[in-house]
């Protein structure tokens, strides 16, 4: 027997995808769980809901590091260590 899924720890994170054949395709592909919960948003690109910040096209190993924070429910700090180390890579901090 599968265990219940736990709705009360809720992450929220933005991802992009273009749909392909009626399916949405993540570049590079998000590996999640199975029974992870989804929400998908159709909109118009010109009212883009995403928060405006720096956009980030991350490489493998970035999203491997994204994987890895998200899976183990990371801490705020971590978190805010992964996005300024990959802005101290880019220049921008």
């Amino acid at each position: 027997m599968e265990p219940e899924p736990d709705y009360d720890a809720v992450e929220l994170f933005w991802v992009q995808g273009v749909v392909r054949g009626g399916q949405v395709v993540l570049d590079p592909p998000l590996d999640l769980p199975d029974g992870t919960v989804v929400t998908v948003t159709k909109y118009h690109p010109d009212e883009n809901p995403l928060p405006r910040g720096p956009k980030w096209k991350l490489t493998e190993e970035e999203w491997q590091e994204f994987d890895r924070l998200s899976l183990s429910r990371a801490s705020v700090a971590e978190w805010e260590a992964f996005r300024t180390g990959i802005e101290r890579k880019r220049g921008a901090a």
